[in-house]
């Protein structure tokens, strides 16, 4: 059973995971120092990470939608499995396994680790090598 703290970390991750599909991060979220991990070793500012789900969102139909599966949640820390199956412009399909690490800190975000096959994210998206 979750306590009221971490149903509320668990909740902010999961609005987090909408946003995502939107194209667009709402700030409230995230502690204004927040990152972004890619397991590529690339840690992103926010701003930086808007300006990559920017060319990411415009090369997808309806958005990176990310459907979940496991949830944990533990202390300030939220795990989430996910996957996607996206149709994009060029007519590709992005399907992708993540799980997401996502540390919380005062009710915001304030790290997004987030592990995938990023040699798939880098071919269909045509973003050269990793």
């Amino acid at each position: 059973m979750r306590s009221a703290k971490q149903q509320a970390n668990v909740d902010q991750a999961l609005a987090m995971l909408v946003d995502l599909a939107t194209g667009k991060l709402d700030r409230n979220r995230f502690s204004s120092d927040a990152t972004w991990w890619s397991n590529t070793g690339q840690s992103f500012s926010l701003d930086a990470f808007q300006q990559l789900l920017d060319v990411l969102h415009a090369a997808t139909i309806g958005g990176i939608v990310t459907k979940t599966g496991l949830i944990i949640a533990q202390a300030d820390s939220v795990v989430i499995e996910g996957t996607s199956d996206v149709p994009l412009t060029s007519g590709r399909r992005y399907t992708n396994r993540y799980l997401f690490l996502i540390h919380v800190r005062h009710g915001r975000i304030s790290e997004v680790r987030e592990y995938n096959d990023t040699a798939h994210v880098f071919d269909v998206f045509n973003l050269g090598s990793q």
